[in-house]
């Protein structure tokens, strides 16, 4: 069994901790793909700055980085069930998964759900996630998608925030929903930046390159996310997005000159 208990972290550890009368009756785990640290601070605060703006949306919001160096599947693992794994394709592996936290919330009555817009099969997703306690599972061809992105072939986030997480939460019901995004993942193609929101020329980044790519597409991520989370049927929806890696930069000086290395970042909230 490639499967090592290393113990849940942050606020997951208070969630698989908690005692049912303690815990958010609505639960929103967005791990974010490629959300790194930026050594320039403008930049951080310009990718936060369109729900930062909504704060008054909120009971509470904070953001801090914190440190990780996981593959996407081991941070997916880590904070789902603090696992780690000695190898990535777990398709045959169907022990292990008992402590995870979908299944610690299926026991206090939460309905409990994942969403990528991928396919299922990549890394055996189809076979693992049900073991780890998933009720309801969404991938790419599960559902009626009617949209397609590029930077890693799937359905774009802006649908899935649109059609499924803004509805998420509609019924007053105890309700757990994970999902791991995608249009930010390397290469960063610009035919994914449907909006374009963020100006690189302000940082001092080169227009064409991968680092000013990445970030518009973080930029419109957190744009349309915000437009998300004010609407009604979002109330009292407690929120944790964090990355699952440092972004991969091919340039591997713009990557020094850009990114921390083996950072990624972190932002909690509550939705009044």
């Amino acid at each position: 069994n490639p499967l090592v208990p290393e113990g849940f972290k942050g606020e997951v550890a208070q969630w698989a901790q908690a005692n049912p009368g303690q815990l958010n009756r609505k639960i929103l785990l967005i791990i974010v793909e490629s959300w790194g640290v930026m050594k320039d601070e403008r930049i951080q605060a310009a990718l936060l700055e369109p729900l930062l703006a909504k704060r008054v949306y909120f009971d509470w919001i904070k953001a801090e980085p914190v440190s990780s160096d996981d593959a996407t599947v081991a941070a997916e693992l880590s904070k789902l069930c603090g696992l780690k794994t000695r190898y990535l394709n777990l398709e045959a592996v169907t022990e292990g998964f008992e402590a995870c936290l979908p299944w610690r919330l299926k026991q206090m009555g939460y309905k409990t759900t994942a969403i990528h817009g991928a396919e299922g099969a990549m890394y055996g997703r189809t076979h693992w996630y049900p073991r780890t306690g998933f009720d309801e599972i969404h991938f790419k061809e599960t559902d009626s998608w009617k949209t397609h992105c590029y930077s890693f072939p799937g359905v774009c986030d802006s649908e899935i925030m649109e059609k499924y997480i803004s509805r998420a939460f509609l019924e007053d019901e105890k309700r757990f929903v994970y999902w791991l995004t995608l249009n930010t993942h390397t290469l960063y193609d610009r035919r994914d930046i449907q909006q374009d929101v963020f100006n690189c020329q302000d940082f001092q980044l080169e227009e064409a390159g991968e680092v000013c790519r990445m970030n518009k597409l973080h930029a419109q991520f957190f744009h349309q996310l915000a437009e998300v989370l004010t609407h009604p049927a979002m109330s009292g929806v407690e929120v944790l997005l964090v990355g699952d890696h440092a972004p991969p930069i091919l340039d591997r000086n713009d990557y020094k000159k850009h990114v921390e290395d083996g950072m990624v970042s972190k932002l909690h909230l509550r939705v009044k």
